[in-house]
């Protein structure tokens, strides 16, 4: 994985190696908690990381389950009600 600056595409930010799957990997990054969300299609894992100070901070409690994914999508918070 390989983290660019949109202003600068001289050098990546940050380059970090995943894993060895060959399924293409799909990013979410939640802006308001820095939170980036990486889910591959035909995976079973969703990785998240934390932004934090310059870095992504890996927690190493992904979610993992043996369902396969096919397609993943975020919503706006508004559309989620926590209290349900």
């Amino acid at each position: 994985m390989k983290l660019w600056n949109t202003k600068d595409f001289s050098k990546p930010v940050l380059t970090q190696t995943i894993d060895k799957s060959s399924g293409v990997i799909k990013p979410f990054f939640d802006k308001y908690l820095e939170i980036l969300f990486l889910c591959g299609k035909g995976d079973g894992n969703i990785r998240y990381f934390e932004w934090l100070n310059g870095n992504l901070k890996s927690y190493g409690n992904d979610y993992k389950t043996a369902v396969p994914g096919r397609g993943y999508g975020m919503l706006p918070k508004y559309t989620c009600d926590p209290m349900k």
